[in-house]
């Protein structure tokens, strides 16, 4: 009984912590839905001379999101066919808004089209790079523990 108390403590206490963490990252880029919803443009108190080229610079410091890379990895460690249709589908889509990891700092960044054009062009090349990056390291582990385990391709491809 105790046991069963302690495990749904533990369970508990891990939903917060979850729950709690998505609603600030929500709460952090809530600003930025009116860029997809209005399409809007604003003047930003920063003046940049170019915010293209700064969107890039952002999207490669602060695009860390490593869900695609391990998503991929897993399914095609777990079955190479199955890893391959699910890396197809991760990396033509969108990176999701709240994954995209603009600090709160540069909030005044977010309305600006130019800006979050660049950034998000940057941060879907670097989402496509890691799935597949993901999907070649866990089909080169699938192999690797096929060969480690005495299967050789002679074993499948024999007559």
């Amino acid at each position: 009984m105790m046991q069963i108390i302690k495990f749904k403590l533990f369970f508990l206490i891990i939903l917060f912590s979850v729950s709690f963490f998505r609603l600030s990252a929500f709460e952090k880029f809530i600003i930025s839905a009116n860029y997809f919803e209005n399409d809007q443009i604003s003047d930003t108190s920063k003046p940049y001379l170019n915010y293209s080229l700064k969107g890039k610079e952002d999207a490669k410091k602060y695009y860390k999101h490593l869900g695609q890379f391990s998503t991929c990895f897993l399914t095609s460690f777990l079955m190479p066919p199955a890893g391959f249709i699910t890396t197809l589908a991760v990396s033509v889509s969108k990176p999701q808004i709240h994954h995209l990891g603009i600090p709160y700092e540069k909030k005044e960044l977010l309305l600006n089209k130019e800006y979050m054009d660049s950034y998000i062009k940057a941060a879907r090349k670097r989402k496509f790079l890691l799935s597949w990056a993901g999907f070649f390291t866990g089909t080169a582990f699938f192999s690797g523990g096929f060969i480690m385990t005495g299967y050789t391709p002679d074993y499948f491809f024999k007559k």
